[in-house]
C-alpha cells in the first residue's frame, strides 16, 4: 500500500511483474524486471516488516519441530474412544472428520508455519516460537495452538481433553 501511494498505480503494476531480491548486507530491496536490469531499489526503512517468529527458525529446525508436532497430534488422537468419523495423515496434512465439521492441520514449509482450519475457530496460522517452544497464532491474541485445540476438542468430547505432550 505504501509503495502504491509513493509511486502510483503504474509502479504497483510493475511491481507485480518483478522478482524481489532482499540483501541483508546492504539492507535494501531491489526489484528486477529482468536479471540484467534494476528497476527500483528501496532502503530497509520502507520495507514491510514480517510479523512473528517464522523466520527465526531454520528450515531444518522447522521440519524437525513440525514433525514432532504431527507425531504428538497423531499419538494423542488415535484413541478409539474419540468421536472422530475419520482421521487421516498424509504428506504433512492431518484431517479429523467429526459430526461438527472437519479439522485440518497443514504443514506449510514455504512460510514455516502450520495452518489450522477449524469448524469452531476458523482458519489460523501458527509460527514456532523458539523461546517458549510453542506454536503461536499470528493473530493479535497470540493463542497457542495447544491451548486452542485442547479447548475445542474438550468441547467436542464433552470432557477435558489432553495431548500426550505440549506443543
Amino acid at each position: 500500500a505504501a509503495l502504491t501511494a509513493l509511486h502510483g498505480l503504474r509502479f504497483s503494476r510493475l511491481l507485480c511483474r518483478c522478482t524481489p531480491i532482499v540483501s541483508k548486507r546492504l539492507s535494501t530491496l531491489t526489484m528486477f524486471s529482468s536479471p540484467s536490469r534494476t528497476v527500483f531499489t528501496m532502503k530497509e526503512k520502507y520495507m514491510p516488516q514480517r510479523r512473528g517468529f517464522a523466520f527465526t527458525v531454520s528450515v531444518d529446525e522447522f521440519n524437525a519441530v513440525s514433525e514432532d508436532l504431527f507425531d504428538i497430534l497423531q499419538e494423542s488422537l488415535e484413541d478409539d474412544e474419540l468421536p472422530f468419523e475419520d482421521m487421516e495423515f498424509s504428506s504433512g496434512v492431518l484431517s479429523l472428520v467429526t459430526e461438527q465439521g472437519v479439522w485440518i492441520v497443514n504443514k506449510h514449509s514455504a512460510s514455516r508455519q502450520v495452518w489450522l482450519s477449524s469448524p469452531k475457530s476458523g482458519p489460523s496460522k501458527f509460527e514456532y516460537n523458539k523461546e517458549t517452544q510453542k506454536w503461536v497464532s499470528e493473530r493479535e491474541d497470540k493463542t497457542a495452538m495447544h491451548d486452542l485445540l485442547v479447548r475445542e476438542l474438550s468441547e467436542l468430547v464433552g470432557e477435558e481433553f489432553s495431548f500426550t505432550a505440549k506443543f
